[in-house]
């Protein structure tokens, strides 16, 4: 150790110490220990080395994995993107169709509104005719007592009387009695007549949601000369104003026909119905109500069309017609009537109208869901929202889940009844177009007629 220390704290000394040949063994042995060093070290770089380059494999690994996982997150980032879109688009459509749907339930309260206001307008008139009624009930009430009262007072007058003169001169006076009595009941059963033939105009024209309206009906009845008595006789009766089941009927079907045999119209399409002869304004809202805005609409009546508005509004039988409100409508819109109307003077024969399209055509495309009779167009754009698309799809759907999509739908969707859709369908996807034409001759505007 002591030799180690003194060489390395002072190599010259020890080299001048050395003879040759020490000096070259030293120097092998320097060189030898250089070798041995570069060895050792080359053996620790190597190892080293190979952990280094196995950390960096493992590294690399670890980077492609990473980079797979990248690729992977930015194409279910780029899906997640196009969602997003559909979802505004989607979240678009459905805003302005809720606001197209408060548009219509504000114009459809204002509505109501008014027709309440008309209502309580017709309830403060009949109220107020009524006790008019009233009153001059009692009038000729009290005028029929005091009749009898003069008839009796005749009476004891013709039997206490013993002279013929003083019997003459008291029944003339009390013939001219009788006579005033007479002259003002004639007076009053005029006045209870002008009011009955207000009342039925009130009734004529107040909305179905007015309520009953009492009619006074006076009756007279004369009796032998020899009695020379008239009394009359007023009765008061509630008449109790209810809307047929034929009405609801004729409004199911004309629902039905929207769409179909009908273009559809909303408020914001309306024209003036009133230009045409024979519709007011109580009309023109009957027929608004029942979903006709437009003349167009009107020039697609047909007979049985005609007939159902007739039922719905509870109208006089034959005056659409005699009016011709269809060719009316036909003219203000510049087409032509292709179905005749027959008026009470007339003896032609009415003609069919063109039918909207042939049911048994094989050119209809099976996403055509018009061709199933009590489906118009908005019924077909919320089935196929609804995955309705094609006529299989509709054939194969249950009534439930169909009253279920209509009835989400609210307004008038709810009327529709979708009983017979299915099966109509399945004949429509099995090329069945005779069959179906004879079921739906067989169809009352979509619905199984009532055995």
């Amino acid at each position: 150790m002591e030799l180690l220390k003194e060489f390395f704290s002072n190599p010259a000394i020890f080299f001048d110490a050395m003879n040759t040949d020490q000096s070259h063994i030293a120097l092998i042995l320097c060189g030898l220990l250089y070798l041995l060093g570069l060895w050792t070290g080359w053996l620790i770089w190597g190892r080293m080395a190979r952990r280094r380059l196995k950390a960096m494999r493992q590294l690399e690994s670890k980077f492609n994995k990473l980079d797979a996982e990248h690729k992977v997150m930015v194409g279910k980032y780029e899906q997640l993107s196009t969602e997003h879109e559909t979802l505004n688009k989607y979240k678009e459509e459905v805003e302005a169709r809720l606001e197209n749907a408060e548009r219509e339930s504000r114009a459809f309260k204002q509505q109501v509104l008014q027709l309440k206001d008309e209502n309580v307008t017709y309830q403060t008139d009949v109220e107020t005719y009524l006790r008019k009624i009233d009153v001059m009930d009692t009038q000729v009430r009290n005028l029929t007592t005091h009749n009898t009262q003069l008839q009796d007072e005749l009476e004891v007058a013709n039997n206490s009387m013993n002279s013929l003169a003083t019997v003459q001169s008291a029944f003339n006076s009390t013939r001219d009695r009788l006579t005033i009595v007479e002259s003002r009941i004639s007076d009053l059963v005029g006045q209870n007549q002008n009011l009955r033939v207000e009342l039925s105009k009130i009734k004529d024209t107040a909305p179905a949601t007015a309520g009953a309206l009492p009619l006074v009906s006076p009756t007279t009845d004369t009796k032998s000369e020899e009695d020379k008595e008239e009394e009359v006789i007023i009765q008061a009766e509630k008449t109790t104003e209810k809307v047929s089941n034929s009405a609801i009927e004729a409004r199911q079907a004309i629902q039905n026909a929207m769409g179909s045999k009908i273009k559809m119209a909303s408020l914001d399409e309306k024209d003036d119905l009133q230009k045409i002869d024979g519709i007011g304004t109580f009309l023109e809202k009957q027929l608004n109500e029942l979903g006709f805005y437009t003349y167009e609409q009107l020039c697609q009546w047909d007979k049985e069309t005609i007939g159902w508005v007739t039922q719905a509004m509870e109208y006089i039988p034959g005056r659409i017609e005699k009016d011709d409100w269809k060719g009316q409508a036909c003219k203000l819109t510049g087409t032509t009537d292709k179905m005749h109307i027959q008026t009470p003077d007339e003896n032609i024969p009415l003609t069919v109208p063109v039918p909207l399209f042939n049911k048994k055509s094989t050119t209809k495309k099976e996403t055509d869901l018009k061709v199933v009779e009590g489906i118009g167009q908005k019924i077909e754009s919320l089935l196929k929202d609804a995955g309705i698309n094609t006529w299989k799809e509709l054939a194969d759907t249950k009534v439930e889940y169909l009253k279920e999509v209509l009835s989400t739908a609210g307004g008038r969707f709810r009327l529709a009844v979708p009983d017979t859709w299915p099966k109509q369908a399945k004949m429509a996807a099995d090329g069945q177009w005779n069959e179906l034409d004879k079921y739906q001759d067989y169809l009352d505007g979509g619905k199984e007629p009532k055995k």
